[in-house]
């Protein structure tokens, strides 16, 4: 279960910072800017969660 959790924190997170890369790439910062936020807090709240 913790392996699974692990895969999706990892994967949701790098998604997000590769789709911000194209978005900058595409110049549009504004949405570039959102989606490395979503990002980081995926990967922020990770620390807070405790698996049961």
């Amino acid at each position: 279960m913790r392996m699974i959790f692990w895969a999706v924190i990892l994967f949701g997170g790098a998604y997000s910072f590769l789709h911000a890369y194209f978005l900058f790439k595409d110049k549009n910062k504004i949405g570039a800017f959102g989606i490395s936020l979503v990002g980081s807090v995926i990967l922020i709240l990770t620390f807070l969660v405790r698996l049961k």
